[in-house]
């Protein structure tokens, strides 16, 4: 079936909603602990009761490469899969579009880089985020690392059928999951705000996503079981995920990635040391937009400061890059963001403007 758009399910308790359809053989997705307790509590009851075969992977890491995508390949084939559920994070549900891509139509990872067609007619996908920061339950695109660079495979037919995004089964995480998940949604929704290809429309919910970030974050962080919290989080990331498809991100999500790829950092680690330092880069080109933010956040310092401090207020740690980042990598490294960037930053960054901002970082 060709999706034109994921059919959400957002709010408490519609994972008692989940329909299976006429799936006989369900390939089931999921991190080694949160994600594989979630499944265990709330999904496989369903897959019990109606008595379908079920195949569970649940080795995956919060990173995905393609060694991964390819061992779960090979798990499923042969298996007669008509079903992906993905529950975790957003490389278990990135992992889910490529695994089915490879199980419907073949061929290799390569291939489809470098142009192979995909048709529709894939696997259906059920995707029951644990968390999200950026809407990998309802993309098209899915994210991997190969040969210590990260590449992007996108297309509508790769998008999940349904998502099932319920607070219930996200109580039980640890704080600091959310603030790095929460600060990944607000980054995001900055980066499309600022763009120079924001809209009206991606404006609104860039603006909607950063409100309502900052106004449930440090009462979830309090609370982190609280159903309603956890929801509007929730909400704020896909009004961020609709602002970025249309607007687009930059240097701080094309740096982020090559950071992942490189050294295996969760995404929202790897977002919170870059963020501040490419704001401040950019504020001069749309001192408009970045006042509102600033606004929003209910700061009178200068961007980069405002960033800082609130990194710090979530809780979150950013590791030093110079730690992992020597000046002989600078140039590469600066030539390996420039080629996943989305070209949306406010200031139109060369390879020389990365590698400073990176010799800045501490």
């Amino acid at each position: 079936m060709l999706n034109v758009a994921t059919n959400i399910n957002l709010d408490v308790g519609v994972i008692d909603k989940l329909n299976l359809g006429k799936a006989k053989n369900v390939l089931v997705l999921s991190g080694a602990y949160y994600g594989l307790k979630s499944f265990e509590k709330f999904i496989e009851p369903h897959l019990k009761e109606l008595k379908v075969k079920y195949y569970v992977y649940p080795k995956l890491s919060v990173n995905l490469n393609s060694d991964t995508v390819y061992a779960v390949t090979n798990f499923a084939r042969n298996k007669n899969i008509d079903l992906i559920i993905s529950c975790g994070g957003s490389a278990i549900m990135d992992c889910g579009k490529l695994v089915n891509l490879l199980l419907s139509q073949g061929g290799s990872l390569d291939d489809y880089l470098n142009g192979k067609i995909i048709l529709p007619g894939l696997i259906d996908h059920i995707t029951v985020p644990m968390l999200s920061g950026a809407g990998s339950e309802i993309s098209p695109s899915a994210v991997f690392a190969h040969n210590k660079e990260m590449k992007v495979i996108t297309h509508h037919a790769i998008m999940p059928r349904v998502t099932y995004i319920d607070p219930v089964v996200m109580q039980g995480l640890p704080k600091i999951l959310w603030a790095c998940v929460g600060f990944e949604c607000f980054a995001t929704a900055i980066a499309a705000y600022v763009s120079p290809k924001a809209t009206s429309i991606s404006d609104n919910f860039a603006k909607q996503s950063m409100m309502r970030y900052q106004k449930f974050i440090f009462k979830l962080l309090k609370d982190p079981d609280s159903v309603e919290c956890i929801k509007e989080i929730e909400v704020a990331a896909i009004n961020a995920f609709i602002a970025a498809n249309i607007a687009g991100t930059g240097a701080i999500h094309a740096m982020a990635s090559a950071l992942n790829a490189e050294f295996n950092f969760r995404q929202g680690i790897a977002i919170s040391m870059v963020a501040g330092e490419v704001c401040a880069r950019s504020y001069e080109y749309n001192k408009e937009k970045f006042d509102k933010v600033l606004q929003i956040m209910k700061s009178g310092d200068d961007i980069k400061t405002a960033v800082n401090k609130h990194l710090k207020k979530i809780g979150l740690v950013v590791p030093s890059l110079k730690s992992h980042l020597d000046a002989v990598q600078f140039e590469r490294f600066a030539r390996a963001c420039l080629s996943i960037s989305g070209n949306a930053d406010p200031k139109c960054f060369t390879v020389m403007d990365i590698v400073s901002m990176l010799k800045n970082i501490p």
